[in-house]
């Protein structure tokens, strides 16, 4: 296996956690604060209610992200299928001729490589890459064998280095 695509993602994950955190402090003192409470002074909790809200929300739409950006992403010796990892530590190993749909969004300083593969989405960003082989994943995305075997191929100096 080679890698041929590496990104950080610490900074969303951290906020990720913030944002657990948050929401699974505030609900306790909210539930317990309405057992509490007179009906008269319950909208003192309000202003708690609003905070837990928000972190709950945002925890969903980090987790969604997470669940969908690709972190890692190695080609296989067979040049067949890829092995990603997404941003939150799953692997999944991949067949590159079941890539469905792709779609390649230009961004200001970056690039967003997105494809369907068996019925889910895999996002690749270039905007904080650390190792990025366009090549390689522009014929990965639109679904192109790549031929590992041959000594004249272009990526085989990439592919059997130790």
């Amino acid at each position: 296996m080679t890698k041929i695509f590496e990104t950080d993602y610490s900074k969303i994950i951290n906020k990720h956690r913030m944002y657990r955190w948050t929401a699974s402090l505030l609900l306790p003192t909210i539930v317990f604060g309405s057992m509490f409470l007179p009906a008269a002074q319950a909208f003192t909790l309000l202003p708690l209610a609003l905070p837990m809200g928000y972190a709950m929300y945002r925890h969903q739409v980090l987790d969604r992200i997470l669940k969908n950006d690709v972190k890692e992403m190695w080609l296989m010796q067979n040049g067949a299928q890829i092995v990603v990892r997404t941003a939150d530590g799953i692997l999944h190993k991949l067949n590159i001729v079941d890539n469905d749909e792709y779609e390649i969004v230009q961004q200001a300083k970056s690039m967003l490589f997105i494809m369907q593969n068996s019925g889910r989405s895999y996002c690749i960003s270039t905007k904080n890459a650390q190792n990025f082989d366009f090549n390689l994943i522009d014929r990965i995305v639109r679904a192109i064998h790549i031929t590992t075997n041959r000594s004249t191929n272009v990526f085989h100096h990439i592919l059997h280095k130790e």
